[in-house]
């Protein structure tokens, strides 16, 4: 028998779509990595050769019908087709096109370092999604957006009104902040020689005084201010981007400076307000002792410790009457001199 081209006039049939000779029709769109059947109407007993671009022929290969596994990408690819007759007789290859569609999913990273405490929204809306679509991310909400705030792998599943689906995923990391610490409030008491603060190891520093000195430089010098209370403050960023502050108190050595707002009245009625003195900076002279004497000069309160044991208008655990009472203050430190005052009680 002789062979003749023409004879393999072959028809595609993939849902209800079909084409002849010298044809290459669009046989729809599936989805990304999806498993499709196609098939051809020839000849009894011929052999198919199939060729099939970006999938995969995962069963059926030579015969009539092929179950096609379709790859990742995107995109319009061709399957072509050509019968060989039980009698060798080749025909014209067929071929036809199919358009391979998923949505394209894009939350902007692969990985995403945030600091402790921050968060970061991610939205996995777009306008290139066939209507109706809808989102589901890993923890099982099907907002448009996810907010996260500590470390974790983020996915969301987008599916289009095909039925296609495509995931994408960020791996979070939420990096701590850093510590920085400079130390509790000090005393400033040597006029020749600066006070040498040190932040630690960072990547940036950021110094600056209430007297208006700044730096980006570590470690920083505080210079005495006369009769002048300097605070000093740091913002440091580490190496991840993540920032902290700190700040301390340099005081100077001049005891009439330091405690010129000395409170001089106290209330002891248990009404919360003045109840007892409270001294500011007391915590920054650990040695010092206060003494309180009534007007005729008896002592009539003592005590070493004179940050955690404010005095409350007593003596001995008796109230005292209401009067002006004199103080004098020890701060035993680097030879400061005491001073003293008059303490109002009221009841």
């Amino acid at each position: 028998m002789a062979c003749i081209k023409y004879i393999a006039l072959l028809a595609f049939t993939v849902l209800i779509s079909t084409f002849s000779n010298g044809q290459s029709p669009n046989l729809g769109t599936v989805c990304a990595e999806s498993t499709e059947k196609y098939g051809v109407d020839g000849y009894a007993d011929s052999e198919f050769i199939w060729s099939v671009e970006g999938a995969s022929i995962i069963d059926g290969d030579g015969r009539d019908t092929i179950s096609v596994k379709w790859g990742y990408r995107i995109g319009t690819y061709l399957i072509e087709v050509q019968e060989v007759t039980k009698f060798g007789c080749t025909g014209v290859p067929q071929t036809a096109r199919v358009t391979v569609h998923a949505p394209q999913v894009n939350l902007g990273y692969i990985a995403l370092e945030i600091c402790e405490g921050e968060s970061h929204v991610f939205d996995a809306r777009s306008n290139s999604y066939l209507q109706p679509y809808t989102m589901q991310w890993h923890d099982g909400t099907y907002a448009p957006t996810y907010t996260a705030t500590e470390s974790e792998l983020i996915w969301v599943k987008v599916t289009d009104g095909l039925g296609c689906f495509r995931y994408d995923s960020v791996m979070v990391v939420s990096n701590p902040l850093p510590t920085v610490n400079l130390g509790p409030d000090t005393l400033l008491c040597d006029d020749l020689n600066p006070y040498r603060l040190n932040a630690g190891d960072f990547a940036q520093y950021v110094w600056r005084t209430t007297s208006g000195n700044s730096s980006t430089g570590n470690p920083f010098y505080v210079y005495p201010v006369k009769g002048s209370i300097d605070t000093v403050s740091v913002m440091v960023t580490d190496y991840n981007g993540c920032t902290a502050s700190d700040s301390i108190v340099v005081m100077p050595c001049n005891v009439l400076a330091l405690f010129k707002d000395i409170p001089n009245t106290i209330t002891p009625n248990n009404d919360g307000n003045n109840d007892v003195w409270n001294i500011p900076y007391m915590e920054q002279f650990p040695n010092a002792v206060l003494e309180i004497f009534d007007r005729w000069g008896r002592l009539v309160y003592r005590t070493t410790d004179v940050y955690g044991q404010p005095w409350d208008g007593t003596s001995n655990g008796r109230p005292m009457p209401m009067d002006a009472y004199f103080f004098v203050i020890d701060l035993r430190y680097m030879n400061l001199e005491t001073f003293s005052g008059t303490i109002n009680l009221i009841r």
